[in-house]
């Protein structure tokens, strides 16, 4: 696995880690848990967007070798 995409997981887990433990304490709309929503978000869309162009690369990388 690609070292950029295991550092994205990571950052991942740990945001939804800390999402879950604030929520414990927080309501949803409070400030702090809002502002770790949207850093959750960005790094999700940062794996699809990262995940989307690797398996692109893949796919014709390997069409290359087809012809």
């Amino acid at each position: 696995m690609n070292i950029k995409l295991k550092i994205i997981k990571i950052q991942l887990e740990s945001l939804r880690n800390i999402m879950h433990i604030l929520l414990k304490f927080k309501k949803p709309t409070d400030k702090i848990v809002i502002s770790c929503s949207q850093q959750l978000d960005k790094v999700i869309v940062k794996y699809y967007e990262f995940k989307l162009t690797s398996d692109n690369r893949a796919f014709f990388s390997n069409t290359e070798l087809i012809k």
